[in-house]
């Protein structure tokens, strides 16, 4: 990612309220949540806890992007969610 673009990603993640639970709250779509940090787990745990239907996959050891780290996983994953909005 260019240095200008991170930045802007960066800055806007500090500006902007990210308190998007009541927004997942009302979701009626599928939710997955990956993630591949340990310290992300209790975040995990607070969308199962709010959002029972919604899953949450760690994938310990894996880097940023899961999709090239464990494609395999990631992708089961990723069609297993697709295929549940399909059948609704």
């Amino acid at each position: 990612t260019p240095g200008s673009i991170a930045f802007a990603i960066g800055a806007n993640g500090l500006l902007v309220d990210r308190n998007w639970w009541p927004v997942l709250e009302k979701a009626t779509i599928p939710i997955l949540y990956t993630y591949a940090r340990e310290r992300y787990t209790e975040t995990a745990n607070e969308m199962k806890s709010r959002i029972p239907s919604a899953k949450a996959e760690y994938f310990p050891g894996a880097g940023h992007c899961l999709m090239v780290d464990e494609p395999d996983r990631f992708n089961r994953l990723l069609e297993s969610l697709l295929l549940s909005i399909a059948s609704q």
